[in-house]
């Protein structure tokens, strides 16, 4: 089936009670008062925040985990754990922490605590995160309330990273006493909610927390459904069984925007999507993966299957990010020079490679695949689409085992190019041993490491741009588009989308009067 050739509502079947939830009943059966229903694609694969990059299990650790530091709506750092921060001199900065602050078990969260979490993900290799964290020398615990963190060298990013992706402060003593397993079944932390149970592919259910050491809580529970089928998670918003559904499909926008006891929140966020390149052999020619790129009709795709909210993207950063380069140009649709770069690697007849996609994760994904399968086929490509559990998926990533092309949506943690593009193509990271470009000593590598440390924001930008031009021209992952988000959601909840595209406590009302304009009123 070529699936880009109609839209995305074309290519679904849905069953009369569907289709009777979707057009017939208004959203009033809500969820019992003062809960809220957050419907994803996918369910989280573990409760472990240094040990997943996964955005459906980052959303629910906004819950139940702080930061030293976060961002406001306007991606401002702003204080969370910490109270203020200065740097002492060019490597070292001073943290003030929050008084009375304890996490769900009843530990204290002091300068101890945070010297734990930060020796832990500043390692190398050491955990999923760490990429963006081992600019970080040392880390001193001054007293009860003071901590102070010593970078390798000048490091101009670092408040970022305190409210980047991983930065999620963890309790010594419940580490030590579960160990990294119990971890990963249950969360501990110092947030507004606390952990109440995890049934799996079922929901995952946050408690308010009445000991929180800030404003109160603003429901009593918080439940994450994983609801894989985006149809599903329509019809379980407009039936009144969830509050806000996470990547409502393109083709249903215009009725949740205009259907009763509904409104649509969207956003282009600090993110990209795009297909990881895996340890194939024939992955390993720059030939063949700029062939790739050019074997992909990017605006056919955006047109037809997200009536053009995806803007492709052929470079590594997010237009978000610091350091994104507007004078890359848009990789052209051109089979024909493709086939030829095919030849000049040595693969006339092309290859066999595996396409894969975990079902729910990223809007359209099932579509994409099979859209990109068809394109690589014309170049002689022999591509077989794959779907791939999100715990599989999960697994593949965190051992660097990826083997063909992975739909993934790199996030930026930092907006720099620092957080998107190094945090996931160091030689130690992520994704970073598959892509001979990036690996120790080579020029992509030194202009990246240099950029890491450059205080002048006009110095680092030229480096950026010119990391850009080498990842356009040599490109690591088979570039997609600026991700887009859209969300369903019900009028008795006040929300607005976030670039960053994180859904916060902090940023959730349960009063409908306070989102203003639209049919809620």
């Amino acid at each position: 089936m070529i699936a880009f050739k109609g839209s995305i509502s074309r290519l679904w079947t849905a069953s009369p009670v569907a289709l009777g939830l979707l057009w017939g009943v208004p959203a009033t059966a809500q969820p019992a008062t003062n809960q809220l229903v957050i419907a994803q694609g996918t369910d989280a694969v573990t409760m472990d925040p240094h040990n997943t990059t996964q955005m459906t299990a980052m959303q629910p650790f906004n819950f139940v985990y702080e930061k030293l530091l976060n961002r406001d709506k306007d991606m401002r750092l702003i204080p969370e754990l910490a109270e203020a921060w200065k740097s002492l001199d060019p490597t070292t900065w001073e943290i003030l922490l929050r008084k009375g602050v304890k996490f769900h078990n009843g530990e204290d969260f002091n300068a101890e605590a945070v010297k734990f979490t930060l020796d832990r993900v500043r390692v190398s290799g050491a955990t999923a995160v760490s990429g963006g964290f081992t600019t970080i020398a040392e880390v001193r615990a001054i007293d009860a309330n003071t901590v102070h963190i010593v970078t390798k060298q000048p490091d101009p990013l670092l408040p970022a990273r305190l409210a980047q992706w991983g930065a999620q402060m963890l309790p010594p003593g419940y580490i030590k006493e579960a160990g990294v397993e119990g971890l990963a079944l249950k969360a501990v932390g110092t947030g507004p909610y606390r952990f109440g149970q995890w049934r799996k592919d079922d929901a995952l259910v946050f408690e308010a927390n009445p000991a929180y050491w800030g404003a109160a809580p603003k429901f009593s529970r918080v439940t994450f459904r994983p609801i894989k089928d985006e149809l599903a998670r329509v019809s379980a918003l407009t039936a009144g069984e969830v509050d806000i559904a996470v990547n409502i499909p393109v083709d249903f926008t215009d009725q949740v925007k205009t259907g009763k006891g509904t409104y649509l929140a969207q956003t282009l966020a600090a993110a990209t999507d795009v297909f990881l390149m895996g340890s194939d052999e024939a992955l390993k020619s720059r030939d063949v993966r700029l062939a790739l790129n050019l074997a992909i009709d990017r605006k056919k795709l955006s047109d037809t299957l997200f009536r053009g909210f995806a803007k492709p993207i052929a470079q590594g950063a997010a237009p978000t990010d610091f350091g994104f380069n507007p004078s890359i140009p848009d990789y052209p649709y051109d089979p024909e020079k493709a086939k030829k770069l095919l030849a000049d690697a040595g693969y006339p007849k092309g290859f066999s490679i595996v396409v894969q996609s975990s079902n729910g994760y990223i809007l359209g994904d099932t579509l994409v695949v099979e859209a990109v399968v068809e394109m690589l086929k014309k170049i002689g490509v022999d591509a077989q689409p794959r779907v791939l559990e999100i715990a599989r998926r999960a697994e593949m990533l965190g051992k660097r085992q990826v083997t063909g092309l992975v739909l993934a949506n790199p996030g930026s943690t930092l907006f720099d190019t620092d957080g998107i593009v190094w945090r996931l193509l160091h030689p130690e990271a992520l994704a970073g041993s598959y892509w001979p470009r990036g690996q120790k000593d080579t020029d992509f590598y030194k202009l990246m490491e240099t950029a890491r440390y450059t205080i002048d924001e006009s110095a680092r930008r030229e480096l950026y741009f010119k990391a850009a031009e080498i990842l356009h021209d040599d490109p690591p992952w088979l570039y997609l588009w600026q991700e887009f988000f859209l969300y369903g959601v019900n009028c008795r909840v006040a929300f607005a989308a976030r670039v960053d595209t994180m859904i916060l406590p902090a940023s959730l009302e349960a009063d409908a009067s306070k989102r203003g304009g639209g049919q809620c009123q």
